[in-house]
């Protein structure tokens, strides 16, 4: 009798073991596309997590039910190491090139700095009803620099109502978007923008970028949903492409 329950009573074991691992990214995982199921080292378990942008600290994410900042030191490890290089892409590129101007003797003259043209749409997915593409709405870029500092001043807000909240009246997601919306644009206009557009009927802008730093598109706008209003935020770090859209993908 025993010797029958002995392998039935393991082999449970193992299986309620295995229910109990937590499932983290895989190594191979593609940070580009929304990661099914990602465990955070402090317990939070994160279902579709799409990275937005990076900033030297971490990066800027939206999950099912929710969004933001998600230090490097909380990813996995090897997730962590892989949003530290797609990070440090632009970077990288900018100072090799300038060493590789720096060390020709043929050339002691800084070369001129070339305008690049960047385009793009803004536009949000709606339901049932296509894209909604917002026309007239101003669209910046800034040196990446400024970003982490804004990013972290927004969360913080956020945090702060929150905390408030919880004597008072229900903090839903809505009250946290008003807050980011509110903080991104008093913080902008204390800075300077390399460039500024203004978008066209159809959402598209137009880029003159003439810096040799990393910067950062940004553009806020809103529209109306009924009796309400719905917030649009995006800051996404300028990369390699000519075409940057704007869409409900990498928005806040």
């Amino acid at each position: 009798m025993n010797s029958i329950l002995k392998p039935r009573f393991f082999a449970c074991a193992l299986f309620l073991l295995g229910l109990s691992i937590p499932v983290i990214a895989s190594a191979d995982a593609d940070l580009t596309h929304p990661i099914a199921a990602l465990v955070l080292k402090d317990g939070r378990r994160l279902k579709n997590a799409m990275f937005v942008s990076y900033s030297s600290t971490g990066v800027m994410a939206k999950w099912d039910g929710g969004r933001g900042t998600i230090m490097f030191d909380d990813l996995p490890a090897n997730i962590a190491e892989k949003a530290k290089l797609l990070r440090s892409v632009s970077s990288k590129a900018i100072t090799s090139t300038a060493k590789a101007t720096s060390g020709s003797p043929a050339a002691p003259k800084v070369a001129p700095i070339q305008a690049r043209e960047i385009t793009g749409q803004v536009f949000v997915t709606t339901r049932g009803a296509g894209a909604y593409r917002f026309a007239g709405t101003r669209v910046y870029a800034f040196a990446l620099s400024d970003f982490d500092q804004i990013a972290a001043e927004a969360e913080s807000n956020v945090a702060s109502e929150k905390a408030k909240s919880l004597t008072m009246i229900k903090f839903n997601r809505s009250d946290a978007d008003t807050i980011r919306y509110n903080t991104w644009e008093s913080a902008i206009t204390r800075l300077t923008p390399v460039a500024s557009s203004r978008t066209d009927g159809d959402g598209v802008y137009h880029l003159t970028l003439r810096s040799k730093e990393p910067l950062f598109i940004y553009c806020a706008t809103y529209r109306h949903i009924g009796k309400e209003r719905e917030f649009n935020v995006w800051a996404v770090p300028v990369n390699s492409s000519d075409q940057i859209d704007l869409n409900s993908s990498n928005q806040f």
